[in-house]
Protein backbone atom coordinates (compact mmCIF):
# COMPACT_ATOMS: atom_id res chain seq x y z
CA UNK A 1 0.00 0.00 0.00
CA UNK A 2 1.41 3.37 -0.82
CA UNK A 3 0.50 6.47 1.67
CA UNK A 4 -1.11 8.90 0.08
CA UNK A 5 1.37 11.85 0.12
CA UNK A 6 3.77 8.96 -2.18
CA UNK A 7 1.02 8.50 -4.33
CA UNK A 8 2.05 11.22 -7.26
CA UNK A 9 6.23 9.84 -6.87
CA UNK A 10 5.01 6.34 -7.40
CA UNK A 11 3.18 6.98 -10.35
CA UNK A 12 5.69 9.10 -11.60
CA UNK A 13 8.45 6.87 -10.83
CA UNK A 14 5.96 3.52 -12.09
CA UNK A 15 5.60 5.80 -15.77
CA UNK A 16 9.53 6.38 -16.11
CA UNK A 17 10.13 2.44 -15.53
CA UNK A 18 7.49 1.45 -18.02
CA UNK A 19 9.24 3.81 -20.69
CA UNK A 20 12.78 2.24 -19.80
CA UNK A 21 10.83 -0.88 -21.30
CA UNK A 22 9.55 0.26 -24.04
CA UNK A 23 5.86 1.18 -23.26
CA UNK A 24 4.02 4.62 -23.57
CA UNK A 25 1.67 5.75 -21.49
CA UNK A 26 -0.94 8.40 -21.30
CA UNK A 27 -1.28 9.17 -17.66
CA UNK A 28 -3.64 12.08 -18.58
CA UNK A 29 -6.63 9.52 -18.93
CA UNK A 30 -7.48 6.11 -17.24
CA UNK A 31 -6.52 3.33 -19.95
CA UNK A 32 -9.51 2.27 -22.02
CA UNK A 33 -11.05 -1.41 -20.10
CA UNK A 34 -12.29 -4.27 -22.84
CA UNK A 35 -16.17 -4.71 -23.12
CA UNK A 36 -15.18 -8.36 -21.42
CA UNK A 37 -13.91 -6.64 -18.42
CA UNK A 38 -16.44 -4.23 -17.87
CA UNK A 39 -18.39 -5.53 -14.23
CA UNK A 40 -21.84 -5.56 -15.05
CA UNK A 41 -24.38 -3.02 -13.41
CA UNK A 42 -27.15 -5.90 -13.13
CA UNK A 43 -26.83 -8.75 -10.27
CA UNK A 44 -25.96 -11.88 -11.28
CA UNK A 45 -28.80 -14.82 -10.85
CA UNK A 46 -27.57 -17.51 -8.44
CA UNK A 47 -29.75 -20.58 -7.68
CA UNK A 48 -28.99 -22.23 -4.67
CA UNK A 49 -30.83 -25.65 -4.12
CA UNK A 50 -31.46 -26.15 0.05
CA UNK A 51 -32.69 -29.80 0.12
CA UNK A 52 -36.41 -30.01 1.55
CA UNK A 53 -37.21 -31.04 5.02
CA UNK A 54 -38.43 -33.86 5.33
CA UNK A 55 -39.81 -36.54 7.63
CA UNK A 56 -39.96 -40.46 6.98
CA UNK A 57 -39.45 -39.07 3.57
CA UNK A 58 -42.28 -36.80 3.45
CA UNK A 59 -41.89 -32.84 2.55
CA UNK A 60 -44.27 -30.57 4.10
CA UNK A 61 -46.17 -30.16 0.46
CA UNK A 62 -46.73 -34.25 0.71
CA UNK A 63 -48.14 -34.46 4.24
CA UNK A 64 -50.54 -31.62 3.49
CA UNK A 65 -51.77 -33.17 0.08
CA UNK A 66 -52.24 -36.45 2.40
CA UNK A 67 -53.75 -34.60 4.90
CA UNK A 68 -56.38 -33.35 2.80
CA UNK A 69 -57.10 -36.92 1.09
CA UNK A 70 -57.44 -37.87 4.61
CA UNK A 71 -59.44 -35.42 6.02
CA UNK A 72 -62.98 -37.80 6.23
CA UNK A 73 -60.80 -40.62 8.03
CA UNK A 74 -61.80 -40.17 11.80
CA UNK A 75 -59.38 -42.51 13.35
CA UNK A 76 -56.52 -41.32 10.87
CA UNK A 77 -57.03 -37.55 12.20
CA UNK A 78 -57.64 -38.69 15.88
CA UNK A 79 -54.46 -40.13 15.97
CA UNK A 80 -52.83 -37.20 14.37
CA UNK A 81 -54.54 -35.24 16.84
CA UNK A 82 -53.21 -36.92 19.41
CA UNK A 83 -49.65 -37.32 18.48
CA UNK A 84 -49.48 -34.11 16.70
CA UNK A 85 -50.43 -32.44 20.39
CA UNK A 86 -47.22 -34.19 21.90
CA UNK A 87 -44.81 -34.81 19.77
CA UNK A 88 -42.46 -37.60 20.66
CA UNK A 89 -44.98 -39.06 23.03
CA UNK A 90 -46.96 -42.53 22.80
CA UNK A 91 -50.68 -42.72 21.66
CA UNK A 92 -52.07 -45.97 21.90
CA UNK A 93 -54.14 -47.60 19.13
CA UNK A 94 -57.10 -47.57 21.93
CA UNK A 95 -56.76 -44.22 22.72
CA UNK A 96 -56.74 -43.19 19.45
CA UNK A 97 -60.20 -45.49 18.17
CA UNK A 98 -61.96 -44.06 22.01
CA UNK A 99 -60.79 -40.49 20.65
CA UNK A 100 -62.06 -41.02 17.21
CA UNK A 101 -65.65 -42.02 18.42
CA UNK A 102 -64.98 -45.55 16.39
CA UNK A 103 -65.08 -49.10 17.26
CA UNK A 104 -61.98 -51.20 17.42
CA UNK A 105 -63.37 -52.98 13.99
CA UNK A 106 -64.27 -49.83 12.09
CA UNK A 107 -60.43 -47.91 13.34
CA UNK A 108 -58.92 -51.01 11.98
CA UNK A 109 -60.76 -50.50 8.90
CA UNK A 110 -60.08 -46.99 9.05
CA UNK A 111 -56.08 -47.34 8.85
CA UNK A 112 -56.43 -49.99 6.31
CA UNK A 113 -58.33 -46.87 4.10
CA UNK A 114 -55.31 -44.86 5.46
CA UNK A 115 -52.65 -47.04 4.04
CA UNK A 116 -54.33 -47.77 1.07
CA UNK A 117 -54.40 -43.86 0.45
CA UNK A 118 -51.35 -43.75 1.14
CA UNK A 119 -49.76 -46.30 -1.07
CA UNK A 120 -52.26 -45.29 -4.08
CA UNK A 121 -51.23 -41.70 -3.79
CA UNK A 122 -47.52 -41.88 -2.54
CA UNK A 123 -46.16 -45.53 -3.16
CA UNK A 124 -46.28 -48.83 -1.64
CA UNK A 125 -42.33 -48.05 -0.52
CA UNK A 126 -43.13 -44.89 1.39
CA UNK A 127 -43.38 -45.05 4.94
CA UNK A 128 -46.41 -43.91 7.50
CA UNK A 129 -45.71 -40.03 7.91
CA UNK A 130 -46.59 -41.10 11.87
CA UNK A 131 -44.05 -43.48 13.57
CA UNK A 132 -45.26 -46.91 15.35
CA UNK A 133 -44.22 -50.03 16.74
CA UNK A 134 -45.90 -53.02 18.12
CA UNK A 135 -45.14 -53.42 22.01
CA UNK A 136 -45.69 -56.41 24.17
CA UNK A 137 -49.11 -57.92 23.89
CA UNK A 138 -49.74 -57.37 20.30
CA UNK A 139 -50.49 -53.32 21.12
CA UNK A 140 -49.71 -50.68 18.88
CA UNK A 141 -48.33 -47.16 19.73
CA UNK A 142 -47.64 -44.49 17.63
CA UNK A 143 -46.06 -40.91 17.93
CA UNK A 144 -44.49 -38.37 15.55
CA UNK A 145 -41.60 -36.16 14.90
CA UNK A 146 -42.04 -32.55 16.18
CA UNK A 147 -41.84 -31.11 12.52
CA UNK A 148 -44.41 -33.04 11.40
CA UNK A 149 -46.74 -32.31 14.18
CA UNK A 150 -45.78 -28.58 13.50
CA UNK A 151 -46.80 -29.03 9.81
CA UNK A 152 -50.18 -30.95 11.16
CA UNK A 153 -51.11 -27.51 13.23
CA UNK A 154 -50.17 -25.35 10.82
CA UNK A 155 -52.96 -23.14 9.38
CA UNK A 156 -53.85 -24.06 5.71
Amino acid sequence: MVPRSHYAYMVQALAERLATMGVSADLSAPPPVPPAQIPSRTPAQVTIQIPARTVNGWTQEEFCEFRRLIAHNRTATALFELTCAKPGERVTFEEAYTHAGRSYDNAKADLSAFSRVKNKRFGKDRRWPVDWQVIEGGHLIYWVQALLAQWWNAKD
